[in-house]
């Protein structure tokens, strides 16, 4: 999914995915680190988070949930 986004001073427009523009939001809210383990289904999220310069992903890790992650 993406949306424009037209910026005022170049009258550009540019495509923004959802995922981009929420890792945006939260980074303006404060936010720093990202929280996950990482899975197919979270690999946008996992690409939107390391290409901003704001937000830094930290990946986890569960060994004792792993045999029914795999089930």
């Amino acid at each position: 999914m993406t949306k424009q986004v037209r910026y005022a001073e170049s009258g550009s427009v540019s495509a923004v995915t959802v995922v981009d523009y929420i890792v945006e939001r939260l980074a303006a809210e404060g936010i720093s680190h990202c929280f996950g383990v990482a899975g197919d289904y979270l690999f946008p999220i996992c690409d939107a988070v390391d290409s901003s310069a704001k937000m830094k992903w930290i990946g986890c890790a569960c060994f004792r949930t792993r045999p029914a992650l795999t089930a």
